[in-house]
C-alpha cells in the first residue's frame, strides 16, 4: 500500500497496521505495507527525500524514515502488541490509552510544540529520526537520532558563497515535470529564494499561491508577496482565509493529531491545490538553518556555557501569568513551570554538541515535529511536496554554523540579495506591523468559542483544564462588541484545543481492539 498521510484510500481512511501476539502466532490487521511521503524513484537520496514506510511480513514489522523524520509517523506498543499510523486521533480511535502526557503538555502550552518524541498521550509516541525500527512477536526494538554535523569556520563571504552554490544544486537535484507545480509564496525568505532560482534555470511555476491570514495578522504577504511575483512575471493567486477560524482550528487539531497549534490557516490552500498541480515546492528549514530564528545573546551564551536548565527557564519565559488566569489551578499545578523546565532541559541537552545548539534544538523539535505537519500532513492530502533547504548536502553545511554567523539575521537576506542583485530593492513583510482586528472575526470567534466551550463544559465537566468563568467572559464579550482585546487575553486557538483535547481523552474508541489487548 502506499499513500499520503490523509490519503488512505478512497473512504479517506487513515492507514494503519495492529498486531498483537497469541502464543506462537500474530494476529494482525490493518495494511501490511504502507510508504508516506515523497515516493518519487527518480530523486537521489540525498536530494532531501521524505519518506516514512512500515512492512509487515507475517514475523516482523520493520519501520524506516529518512534522516530529518518530517514525515508524520507514531507507534503504540505495549507488551505483545504493536499499532501504527500516520493519524494520532485513528490510533485513539482503535482503542490506545488516551492517559495525558503532563510533562509533555507542560511544555507545549508554553512553547506551542511538542518536543523529542512527545505526544499529548503516553501511549503514543511519534518516530524518531532516521529510525531503526523492529517489531518481532511481541518484542520491540526502537532508536534514532538527530544528524548534527561537526562546526566548521567560515568568513561569511565564504558562507554566503556555499550558500548560493549548495541551494542551486538542491533545486536541480529535486526537480519535476515542468509546469506541474505550485510555490506557495509569503513576504519572507524561504519562499522567494526557491521561486527566484526556479526562475533563474527557466522553470518558473504554474502559479504561486499565498493565503490570507485570520485576523490580527496584519496579512502583509499578500501584498508583498504579489510584487515579488510581479517582478517574476509568475502567476500569482491569493487565496481568502475561510470566515469560521474556531471550525478550520478544530479541523487542524484532528489532522495533526494535538502536535501543533499552527497551521488552521492552511486548509484552504489544500482545496485550491487539488487537482490544479501534483508538486508545491515548500520552504520547510530555511528560517531556522539560515535567517537566525529563535537566537538572540542569551540563548547563545547560555548554550555555549552547556547551561541547559537557564536556558530551558529562558525559552519559557513569560507564560506563567497567563497560563495561570486560563488553567484551573489543578491543571496549573498538573502543567507547571517546574515539570515544563525539566523536560525541557533534557531535550536541550541532546544538541551539547551541534555547532549551533540552539539552532539544532529547534531545528529537530518545532520544524521536524510542528511546522513539519504543514507540509507532510496537511498539504500532503492534495500535492506532493519538494523540501530543497532539506537536501542532505545544503543541511549539512548550514547546521554546521556557529551561532555568530547567522546571529544577525541578515544572512539569509544577504544571500538572497547576492545570488539575485536585479531584486534586491523588493521588499519583505514587516514582522513589527501592529495587529489588525475585524470586528466582525472577533465577534464570530467569540461567537463560536463561546458555544464550544458551553458544550464541552456541559458535557465533560470531569475534564475541565480551563476556568469557565474567565473563558466564557472573554468570549462573550468579543461576541458582542468585536473587539480584539478580550480574544488577545483569551488566547483562542489554546482555548479550542484544551476544550477539543478534554473531549478526545473521553471519546469512547470506535474499536476496542488496543483497550482488549491490554484489560
Amino acid at each position: 500500500m502506499t499513500g499520503s498521510p490523509g490519503r488512505g484510500g478512497a473512504s479517506g481512511a487513515e492507514p494503519f497496521l495492529l498486531l498483537r501476539t497469541r502464543g506462537e502466532s500474530v494476529e494482525a490487521r490493518g495494511a501490511p505495507q504502507c510508504v508516506l511521503g515523497r515516493v518519487l524513484p527518480d530523486v537521489e537520496a540525498r536530494g532531501g527525500r521524505i519518506v516514512a514506510r512500515w512492512s509487515w511480513d507475517g514475523d516482523t514489522a520493520r519501520v524506516h524514515n529518512d534522516r530529518y523524520g518530517m514525515c508524520p509517523l507514531y507507534y503504540a506498543a505495549s507488551p505483545g502488541e504493536l499499532a501504527l499510523s500516520p493519524s494520532v486521533t485513528t490510533l485513539l480511535s482503535l482503542g490506545v490509552p488516551s492517559d495525558l502526557d503532563e510533562a509533555a503538555l507542560a511544555v507545549f502550552v508554553r512553547l506551542g510544540f511538542f518536543i523529542g518524541e512527545d505526544t499529548p498521550f503516553h501511549a503514543i509516541r511519534a518516530l524518531p529520526p532516521d529510525a531503526t525500527f523492529a517489531w518481532q512477536r511481541g518484542r520491540l526494538h526502537v532508536e534514532g537520532a538527530p544528524t548534527l554535523p561537526r562546526a566548521q569556520r567560515l568568513s561569511r563571504e565564504a558562507a554566503i558563497a556555499g550558500y548560493i552554490d549548495l541551494f542551486r544544486a538542491a533545486i536541480r537535484r529535486q526537480q519535476v515535470p515542468d509546469g506541474d507545480f505550485a510555490v506557495p509564496l509569503s513576504g519572507g525568505r524561504d519562499s522567494r529564494h526557491i521561486l527566484f532560482e526556479l526562475c533563474r534555470i527557466g522553470r518558473p511555476p504554474r502559479v504561486a499561491v499565498t493565503m490570507r491570514h485570520f485576523p490580527p495578522w496584519p496579512d502583509e504577504d499578500a501584498a508583498v508577496a504579489g510584487e515579488v511575483a510581479g517582478a517574476l512575471g509568475v502567476p500569482h493567486v491569493v487565496i481568502a482565509q475561510s470566515e469560521e477560524q474556531a471550525a478550520a482550528e478544530i479541523a487542524k487539531n484532528r489532522i495533526t493529531g494535538f502536535c501543533a497549534d499552527e497551521h488552521a490557516w492552511m486548509l484552504p490552500l489544500v482545496e485550491y491545490l487539488q487537482g490544479r498541480v501534483r508538486y508545491v515546492y515548500d520552504g520547510i528549514g530555511g528560517d531556522v538553518l539560515s535567517a537566525g530564528l529563535f537566537l538572540n545573546d542569551e540563548r547563545v551564551a547560555l548554550a555555549a556555557d552547556g547551561r541547559f536548565e537557564d536556558l530551558a527557564v529562558a525559552l519559557l519565559r513569560g507564560r506563567e501569568d497567563s497560563l495561570a488566569r486560563l488553567l484551573t489551578p489543578e491543571w496549573s499545578r498538573r502543567l507547571g513551570h517546574d515539570v515544563a523546565v525539566a523536560r525541557l532541559t533534557r531535550e536541550l541537552s541532546r544538541y551539547a554538541e551541534a555547532a549551533n545548539p540552539v539552532q539544532a534544538f529547534y531545528f529537530w523539535n518545532r520544524t521536524r515535529r510542528e511546522i513539519a505537519l504543514a507540509p507532510y500532513r496537511i498539504l500532503a492530502r492534495a500535492v506532493e511536496v519538494i523540501s530543497p533547504y532539506l537536501d542532505h548536502d545544503l543541511y549539512d553545511f548550514l547546521a554546521s554554523f556557529p551561532a555568530s554567523l547567522v546571529s544577525d539575521h541578515a544572512f539569509h537576506t544577504d544571500t538572497i540579495h547576492r545570488a539575485y542583485p536585479q531584486y534586491a530593492s523588493l521588499r519583505f513583510e514587516e514582522r513589527n506591523a501592529p495587529p489588525r482586528w475585524v470586528p466582525a472575526h472577533a465577534r464570530r470567534l467569540g461567537r463560536d468559542v463561546t458555544a464550544f466551550a458551553l458544550r464541552s463544559s456541559a458535557r465533560r465537566p470531569g475534564t475541565r483544564f480551563l476556568r469557565r468563568s474567565f473563558v466564557l467572559t472573554r468570549s462573550i464579550r468579543a461576541a458582542l462588541d468585536g473587539r480584539g482585546e478580550p480574544l488577545e487575553q483569551l488566547e483562542p486557538v489554546l482555548v479550542l484545543y484544551l476544550l477539543q483535547l478534554a473531549a478526545e481523552k473521553e471519546r469512547p474508541a470506535t474499536c476496542g481492539f488496543f483497550r482488549i489487548l491490554l484489560a
